[in-house]
């Protein structure tokens, strides 16, 4: 019986394999390196989003501790302070208005039993969700940057828990009659307790295209206790 002994061919098979190794690791890395630049591009477009949000909660707690009133250059914002007067009566606000209503009063007494924002008639402007399309579904919108960087911010005030730290002209304490400040029966301070929704989305071309870009967006839900 006759054996070969003949190598030939054997590097050229070496050859094709140690490529097809090298091109592996090369789509491999290139494939990473495709993913990283992905992530970090929508890293960058969250993150711009979220301080536009960030913003937009600045905003809120001065909207909120100046009664409704905003005065922030650039923002073409001029809305009426809203006088509460009376904290336990929600029909004596000035203007009479929903904004006024959430500003004021508390959303619910006796246990979620009556509702006090009388002036909130649609279910758009009462439940948790902001539609960019639906302009009854957030209270105030604010416009950050310019095209084609600007961003859209929407607030929206969904629940108010009454306190009496409220800058109405109730009197919470008496005084006496001395110098003395025996006799003076001081309250517990409890704030006004603010539920808040912000939504911050980038808005493409036209700045009445609300729903552009919809992957530019953050969702922000504040507490605030004033």
């Amino acid at each position: 019986m006759r054996y070969l002994n003949n190598d030939k061919g054997i590097a050229l098979i070496t050859v094709l394999i140690m490529s097809v190794i090298a091109l592996s690791l090369t789509a491999a890395l290139l494939n990473f390196m495709l993913l990283g630049t992905k992530k970090s591009g929508a890293r960058k477009s969250y993150e711009t989003a979220s301080e536009a949000a960030d913003a937009a909660v600045d905003i809120s707690a001065q909207l909120i501790s100046n009664r409704g009133n905003l005065s922030i250059a650039g923002l073409n914002i001029n809305n009426a302070v809203c006088a509460c007067n009376d904290d336990a009566l929600n029909s004596d606000n000035l203007p009479n208005t929903c904004f006024c209503n959430k500003i004021c009063d508390s959303k619910y007494t006796n246990g979620e039993v009556a509702f006090n924002w009388l002036n909130c008639t649609v279910a758009s402007q009462i439940n948790f969700t902001i539609d960019p399309t639906d302009v009854n579904s957030y209270d105030m919108l604010f416009q950050l940057g310019t095209s084609p960087n600007q961003f859209n911010t929407y607030l929206k005030i969904v629940d108010t828990v009454q306190g009496n730290s409220s800058a109405a002209t109730v009197v919470l304490r008496g005084t006496g009659a001395v110098a003395s400040s025996s006799g003076i029966a001081i309250p517990v301070s409890n704030p006004y307790i603010y539920r808040i929704e912000i939504l911050a989305l980038r808005v493409n071309g036209a700045v009445t295209a609300a729903t552009d870009n919809t992957t530019e967006r953050s969702r922000v839900s504040m507490l605030y206790a004033y």
